[in-house]
C-alpha cells in the first residue's frame, strides 16, 4: 500500500461536493487549522473550502489501490498550548468506497447517477402537490365572507339601457345616431346668361339645354355636410367650377355667384329662375329647399340652379339659337 502524505490529497471526490471537485486539491478553510495539523492524517478531519472533509480528497494511487492514511494513536497531550483541538471525522461522514481500478470508480458513479431521475421526479411531484394546494387555498369561493360582496356584483343583472325618444322601443338605432351626419349631394347647374337672370327673363332650362349645359361644364355634383357654414358652402361651389374652361381662360369668375329660386308665373307657362341670395349668404337649408329633379331630364336629380354675378359675360353653349331651345320647353 502506498505511503500516505500531503501529496495523497487531491480534488474532492464527493458526489455531493458543492464545487464538483473544482477546488483542485485540499485547501483548508482556516490557515490556522493547517498550521495546527501535525501531518496529513490529521488534515483528513478538516474541512476544505468546498465544504467537504479532507478524507474525501484522498486520491487513488497509480497501481489502482487507494492511499490509506496511517492509524494515528491518540495523543496524551497537545504539543502547543492554546492550539485548537481538531475534532475527529464525523462517524456519519461517508468516505468514498475503495476501488480496485479506475473502471470500478466510473461504474459506481454511473450507478449513483441512475438514481437521480427518481429523486428529480419525486421533487417535481412535491412541487406540483404544493402548487395544487396553493391554488385551492386562493381559489374563488362565494361562501367566504370576504368574497361575498364580489360574488354579489358578479351575479347582479346589468341594467338595460333606456331607449331614447328618437328610437321607440323595439326599433334599432337610426343610422344617423350610429355614424353621425352624412354627406348630402347636390347637382349644381350654372346657367349661362347672368344678364337674363338679372332681368327676370331666364326660364327653366329644357332637357336639350340641360345637355348643352352639361357639355359646357356648367353642371357639377358637390357633397357637403348639413352643418356646413355659408362661407364653407361658397368655397365648395367655387372649387367645383375651378376647372371650367371659361374660368381657366379668365373670361368668367365665380366670385359673388348667386343662388336662384324657381318662380311659377301661371298655369301652363314656363317657370322663371330669379336671383335669391349671393355667395357667403346662401345656407345649406337654401340648397335643401330649392333642390328638385328636372321634370323632363330626370337623370339630373336634386338640381340647384345658380348664376354668375350680374357683371359677368354669358357662357357660350353649343346651341346657336337659345330662343328655339326655350320653345321646346314643356310647361
Amino acid at each position: 500500500m502506498a505511503m500516505f502524505s500531503w501529496s495523497s490529497l487531491g480534488p474532492c471526490r464527493s458526489p455531493d461536493c458543492s464545487m464538483k471537485g473544482s477546488c483542485g486539491t485540499f485547501y483548508p478553510v482556516s490557515r490556522l487549522d493547517l498550521l495546527n495539523a501535525v501531518d496529513a492524517a490529521e488534515a483528513l478531519g478538516l474541512k476544505c473550502i468546498c465544504s467537504c472533509f479532507g478524507i474525501q480528497h484522498i486520491i487513488v494511487a497509480v497501481d489502482g489501490h487507494p492511499v490509506r492514511p496511517p492509524t494515528a494513536e491518540p495523543s496524551a497531550s497537545r504539543p502547543a498550548a492554546g492550539s485548537s483541538t481538531v475534532p475527529p471525522p464525523s462517524s456519519n461522514t461517508s468516505a468514498p468506497p475503495p476501488f480496485s481500478s479506475f473502471s470500478e470508480a466510473i461504474n459506481s458513479r454511473a450507478q449513483r447517477q441512475q438514481g437521480a431521475p427518481e429523486s428529480a421526479t419525486s421533487k417535481k411531484e412535491q412541487q406540483q402537490s404544493g402548487l395544487k394546494s396553493h391554488i385551492f387555498e386562493f381559489a374563488f369561493d362565494p361562501s367566504k365572507a370576504s368574497q361575498t360582496k364580489s360574488w354579489t356584483k358578479l351575479s347582479e343583472r346589468p341594467q338595460k339601457r333606456k331607449p331614447s325618444s328618437a328610437n321607440p322601443p323595439g326599433e334599432p338605432l337610426s343610422k344617423t345616431a350610429k355614424s353621425g351626419p352624412k354627406l348630402v349631394s347636390f347637382t349644381m347647374v350654372l346657367v349661362e346668361n347672368p344678364a337674363q337672370v338679372e332681368a327676370s327673363q331666364y326660364f327653366m332650362p329644357s332637357p336639350i339645354k340641360m345637355q348643352s349645359l352639361y357639355r359646357a361644364g356648367n353642371i357639377q355634383i358637390i357633397e357637403v355636410l348639413p352643418t356646413i357654414t355659408p362661407e364653407g358652402l361658397d368655397l365648395v361651389v367655387t372649387s367645383a367650377f375651378a376647372n371650367h374652361p371659361e374660368v381657366l381662360k379668365n373670361r368668367i369668375s365665380m366670385h359673388k355667384w348667386r343662388s336662384l329660386s324657381k318662380v311659377s308665373i301661371s298655369r301652363g307657362a314656363h317657370s322663371l329662375l330669379k336671383p335669391h341670395r349671393e355667395a357667403g349668404e346662401v345656407t345649406f337649408q337654401d340648397f335643401e329647399w330649392s333642390a328638385e329633379t328636372h321634370r323632363q331630364a330626370k337623370r339630373f336629380k336634386r338640381c340647384v340652379y345658380i348664376s354668375l354675378a350680374r357683371w359677368c359675360s354669358p357662357i357660350p353653349l353649343d346651341i346657336d339659337d337659345p330662343i328655339d331651345v326655350d320653345s321646346l320647353c314643356q310647361p
